[in-house]
C-alpha cells in the first residue's frame, strides 16, 4: 500500500441498527465503479431477456419489417450514465453500497447480512454517509440578491 493511501482518512458514520453499532465509510470512486459495473450487467441481462422475447413475438406476429431490428440494436448498446446512476436508489443496489461501505471496517461481514440489517428507518442516514461529499449538506441554502444602489 502506497504512503498516500495509509494516510487517507475516510469519512465514516457510527449508526445504530438492530441495537448494534456500525461504523459506515464514505464510498469511493472504485466503490462506485463496483456498483455500476454490477448496475450495467444486471442491465444487459434484463435487456438480453427482453431481445430474446421481442425475436419470438415478432416471429409469432409475422414481423419482418425493420422496427424490432432497431429496437434490437438499441437494447443491446450499453446502459447510459444516468440509468445506471438512476438505478442505484433501488433497495438491492443500496444494500450492496452499504455492504461497500462496511467492508473497510468489518472485512468478514456477508452482502446478505447487510441486506438484511437495512430498514426504511435507516436508510436515508446510511444514504448520507454513502453519497453525499464532505460538508455538502442535504438541503440547499438559499440564496438572496443584493440591492443593487443606482
Amino acid at each position: 500500500m502506497s504512503s498516500l493511501l495509509e494516510s487517507y482518512k475516510r469519512r465514516t458514520k457510527e449508526i445504530e441498527i438492530g441495537g448494534k453499532k456500525l461504523i459506515f465509510s464514505q464510498l469511493s470512486l472504485a466503490d462506485f465503479g463496483l456498483i455500476k459495473g454490477r448496475l450495467r450487467k444486471e442491465m444487459k441481462n434484463s435487456f438480453a431477456d427482453k431481445k430474446e422475447k421481442l425475436i419470438e413475438n415478432a416471429k409469432i406476429l409475422g414481423i419482418t419489417d425493420k422496427d424490432p431490428m432497431r429496437i434490437l440494436e438499441k437494447l443491446e448498446e450499453e446502459p447510459s450514465d444516468d440509468n445506471v446512476f438512476k438505478r442505484m436508489e433501488e433497495v438491492q443496489h443500496l444494500a450492496y453500497a452499504a455492504f461497500l461501505s462496511l467492508k473497510y471496517k468489518y472485512p468478514d461481514i456477508k452482502e446478505e447480512e447487510v441486506s438484511q440489517l437495512l430498514t426504511l428507518e435507516n436508510a436515508i442516514e446510511i444514504v448520507d454517509v454513502l453519497f453525499i461529499p464532505d460538508g455538502e449538506k442535504k438541503t440547499k441554502k438559499k440564496r438572496t440578491r443584493k440591492k443593487v444602489k443606482m
